[in-house]
């Protein structure tokens, strides 16, 4: 039915606590400003349902958002702009992927 297509499937609030991503079944990213309680952005990113949503941690230097589907493909965005222009896809994956984290390794002081 059409009702069971609508509706956030996934989410996420940004590290810095300004914005929340939704993730939806039609393949579509919205973005809110927490701050000012409205909507920002909306992208039609994937082919397929959006399965996963994950920020990147703000000690790597750079805000970027992940998104995952079933369409086989991640997305990554630059979250630093409220544009969130797509960076890259990475696209050689055989099955949905259900699950995107951003690991982070700061460097060792040199002393």
């Amino acid at each position: 039915s059409v009702q069971s297509k609508l509706g956030a499937r996934c989410l996420k609030i940004s590290p810095n606590g300004a914005h929340l991503a939704t993730g939806d079944r039609n393949g579509n990213i919205r973005i809110y400003d927490l701050n000012h309680f409205e909507s920002i952005c909306l992208i039609e990113a994937h082919d397929g349902e959006i399965l996963c949503l994950q920020y990147s941690q703000l000690e790597s230097g750079r805000l970027l958002l992940a998104s995952s589907s079933r369409d086989r493909l991640i997305h990554i965005f630059d979250a630093s702009r409220t544009t969130y222009d797509l960076v890259q896809i990475l696209d050689d994956h055989s099955a949905a992927i259900t699950s995107v984290r951003f690991c982070y390794f700061p460097m060792p002081d040199n002393q």
